[in-house]
């Protein structure tokens, strides 16, 4: 059997500008990430693997706004996201 690709990537180790930086730029072809007013600084971690044509993610973040807008939709139209 083989193993997947997989990349994880977590800002938790990071200052808080740093982390906001980083998670804001990984974010920044699907989502606009935002800090919510009187929240900390946004911070992400996800796992992604890729699985032939599709890449499935398990992210795990901190309160923040994120805003898929028409220029995000129309640069990544094959897009879903579940959130639970």
């Amino acid at each position: 059997m083989s193993s997947l690709p997989t990349l994880h990537f977590n800002t938790d180790p990071l200052e808080p500008a740093q982390a906001f930086a980083a998670w804001r730029d990984l974010m920044a072809p699907i989502v606009r990430i935002e800090q919510i007013k009187g929240a900390p600084v946004p911070r992400g971690n996800p796992s992604c693997t890729v699985l032939g044509d599709i890449l499935a993610s398990r992210m795990v973040f901190s309160a923040q706004h994120m805003v898929r807008d028409r220029r995000h939709a129309a640069a990544t139209p094959d897009h879903f996201t579940f959130m639970l």
